[in-house]
């Protein structure tokens, strides 16, 4: 991402989309607002632009005026904003004579004539120019004049309220860490150099890192936190005392961040580092003596162990060789899983030649040669399990390679910790052959096993209509490929092939790790090693040219449907059972928060036994033998999938539309709507029953590019209506109807 001030040349004629904003701490409602900006500017070929300032305009506005401290440097704000595919950021020092723009004046000289903005996105409470004299009426007026677009992104809310940035820096001064990091969407932080202090944490058992308070930021409650610490790219648990001390009876006390990190020993004089503050023990308090004081330190260094162990809060707690790893640790479990995930832009070529190295990687390894000797070995570790998957995300393929196992057993040993170090047996040192290429019957076999599943899938009826009706959603976009492949391409596939496909997988592909568990500090650093010596040959990135690289390369690409001039197509086959396949557009992008409310939406239109697909067309109206929709979240799409009797077609298609209308007209019962948020909360809840549904709810927020929490998620579908689902509802349109039904019956 560049960044340009007004004195710097820049193209102009490059047009451009435009987010406009402070954008302070980058929070969850500023998040949707450029994220939403990123994905339109992909749609319609605009290169996305952030138009904000270096400084708060209350700085100006308001000199006399104590400005509450910043959420986030200007150096970390960049960092985020870049984070979310931005591609330009224009820095406008905001001075008394930019202050007296007039509204006009600055829509006509910066967004039209300096930036060419084609496409502006703002938030609904967005002012500008003079005295915050314009407003979203004009804004739209203006644009509709210059045939330029204008989006208005929908505030994000929380635990009943909006998520805004004075309402954070309220939460943090308040020492209510929690549900700022909810706002923000992730935990508070402060950067600075370590400091020398007086030792007295030495003295008292427990070595601290003395940073000082950044004049600037927003500063928390004084008090002892349960932190996280990061040490260059290194994150380790901690604890933090925030405060003046006033224990120690100094004549001059200045505020100051101590920071205890647990299981380090480091040298941090001088060096840079990050706290994140996670929850408040508890605030500061003055103690009659050292010794009081010593033994409140003890009581407050078991509860923040405590939490670390058992808030089952997922984090990145290191980067090797590029590659993140994330750890999230729970005592309420007897196994631990790790899931191993490399992910690339999927073609046509690709899927299917990385589908087949997936099950060939997982088949056999040189410490076990056949399939039967690497059954033995799991099952030699009480039921140990190594699973592979290959699943898509829009445009973006993903091979998972899983191993699930009890972290101990009765003789101290952990057939965890083994059955991981048989995973990485598998991908590090494949049984190739002396050629270097999988063996010849090896892949024979696997082949042979592909072959069978996409055949299966062929002749799978249902699966045939939904594949005919998706292919007309996407054309020829990769959002519409196969994860698995096709078998036009599986038979080109030769063992040079895979051979060449391995050495990517283990160097260039995007490669992330994530385990969950009771984790032990000597497991994790085993890991650690593993993946060290997977990812020994990974080439080192070239320096960007751009000022700020977003930490995440990948993410699903924007979806556009197919324009289609014959939205309804007929087929016939030999089937007894017709199949009626309808692909509905109008869903929110992929990381909105607002999907929250399709997700309600699905539910009540055929997600769930009590819909309306269901309850109306299939009980009440018998018209199919089975009728449901799905949310195909990354292309934005109800798809909804019905099995009737080849001449009850029309009437069950013309009742499933009628079922759609009545969502958009809000022809429902309220009890509908309800029994809907009930389901959806029984599903979110259900999530912490699980540890691999935990360790994917973790994996998919990174996906989304956006973490919620199980309360935050709880909280979200809280502020759902009625009113919203009738709302979303009217943007659903038919893109494309597939009906595949019996031959002899009228087309």
């Amino acid at each position: 991402m560049n960044v340009f001030y007004p004195n710097d040349t820049w193209d102009l004629t490059v047009h451009r989309g435009v987010a406009l904003g402070f954008f302070d701490g980058v929070h969850r409602g500023h998040q949707d607002l450029i994220r939403t900006l990123v994905y339109l500017c992909e749609q319609r070929h605009l290169r996305p632009t952030v138009f904000t300032f270096p400084e708060h305009p209350l700085v100006t506005i308001s000199p006399e005026g104590q400005f509450p401290g910043y959420l986030s440097t200007l150096e970390q704000r960049m960092q985020r904003i870049a984070d979310t595919g931005i591609q330009e950021v224009f820095l406008q020092d905001f001075t008394t004579a930019f202050a007296a723009l007039p509204p006009l004046e600055f829509l006509n000289s910066i967004l039209k004539d300096h930036l060419q903005a084609r496409l502006i996105v703002v938030g609904n409470d967005y002012r500008f120019g003079y005295e915050g004299e314009g407003d979203l009426v004009l804004l739209r007026a203006w644009a509709a004049e210059h045939q330029i677009e204008v989006v208005i992104v929908p505030e994000v809310r929380l635990y009943g309220e909006k998520v805004s940035s004075s309402r954070i820096r309220r939460l943090i001064a308040a020492g209510d860490t929690q549900i700022a990091a909810s706002c923000l969407g992730l935990p508070f932080q402060m950067t600075g150099h370590v400091v020398e202090g007086k030792k007295l944490g030495r003295k008292l058992g427990f070595p601290t890192a003395n940073m000082a308070i950044s004049p600037d930021l927003a500063v928390p409650a004084f008090g002892v936190y349960v932190t996280r610490t990061r040490v260059g790219n290194r994150m380790y648990e901690s604890i933090t005392n925030i405060g003046i001390r006033p224990t120690i009876q100094d004549s001059a006390p200045k505020p100051n961040i101590e920071s205890f990190l647990f299981d380090a020993d480091l040298d941090l004089y001088s060096q840079e580092i990050t706290v994140e503050f996670l929850y408040r023990l508890r605030p500061e308090v003055i103690f009659d003596s050292l010794l009081e004081l010593a033994e409140q330190v003890e009581i407050d260094l078991l509860q923040a162990r405590d939490y670390h162990r058992t808030a089952e809060h997922g984090y990145e707690i290191t980067r090797i060789n590029g590659t993140p790893v994330r750890v999230l640790k729970t005592t309420r479990f007897a196994q631990a899983t790790a899931i191993l995930t490399f992910r690339l832009k999927i073609t046509r070529a690709e899927a299917s030649l990385f589908s087949m190295l997936s099950r060939l990687l997982t088949a056999s390894c040189q410490r076990y040669p056949t399939r039967s000797s690497l059954s033995a070995a799991l099952d030699s570790l009480y039921g140990a399990s190594i699973e592979n998957e290959v699943s898509k995300d829009g445009d973006l393929l993903s091979l998972h390679f899983a191993v699930n196992a009890l972290m101990n057993w009765t003789n101290q040993t952990s057939p965890f910790a083994a059955a991981l170090d048989v995973l990485f047996d598998l991908l590090e040192k494949p049984d190739f052959d002396q050629d270097g290429h999988f063996t010849e019957a090896m892949f024979a076999a696997e082949r042979d096993g592909l072959r069978m599943e996409l055949l299966s899938r062929q002749n799978d009826k249902a699966k045939f209509a939904l594949d005919q009706c998706m292919n007309r959603l996407c054309g020829d976009q990769p959002a519409g490929l196969r994860a698995s492949g096709d078998l036009v391409t599986l038979e080109t596939i030769q063992r040079e092939d895979l051979t060449a496909a391995y050495r990517r997988l283990i160097t260039d592909l995007d490669f992330q790790v994530s385990i969950a568990g009771n984790l032990s500090n000597d497991l994790i650093e085993h890991l650690f090693e593993r993946v060290r010596q997977l990812r020994t040959n990974t080439p080192v990135l070239p320096e960007a040219h751009e000022a700020y690289r977003p930490v995440y390369l990948l993410r699903p690409g924007a979806f556009s449907a197919q324009a289609l001039d014959n939205k309804n197509l007929r087929e016939s086959k030999q089937v007894e059972q017709a199949r009626i396949c309808l692909a509905l557009t109008g869903l929110k992008p992929y990381f909105s928060h607002q999907s929250i409310i399709d997700t309600v939406m699905n539910s009540m239109l055929g997600g769930d036994v009590h819909s309306l697909l269901f309850d109306v067309v299939r009980e009440q109206m018998g018209l199919a033998y089975s009728v449901y929709s799905v949310n195909s979240r990354y292309l934005s799409t109800l798809l909804v999938i019905a099995g009737v009797a080849p001449d009850r077609v029309d009437e069950a298609l013309a009742a499933i539309l009628e079922q759609v209308n009545n969502l958009k007209t809000g022809t429902f019962s309220p009890r509908l709507f309800e029994r809907a948020v009930t389901l959806v909360e029984s599903t979110i809840r259900t999530i912490p029953d699980d540890l691999d549904s935990l360790l994917a709810h973790m994996m998919n927020g990174v996906t989304l590019g956006r973490t919620v929490s199980i309360h935050d998620s709880l909280s979200l579908l809280e502020s759902v209506t009625i009113e919203q689902i009738i709302e979303r509802a009217g943007h659903l349109n038919v893109q494309n109807s597939y009906i595949l039904t019996a031959k002899g019956e009228t087309l």
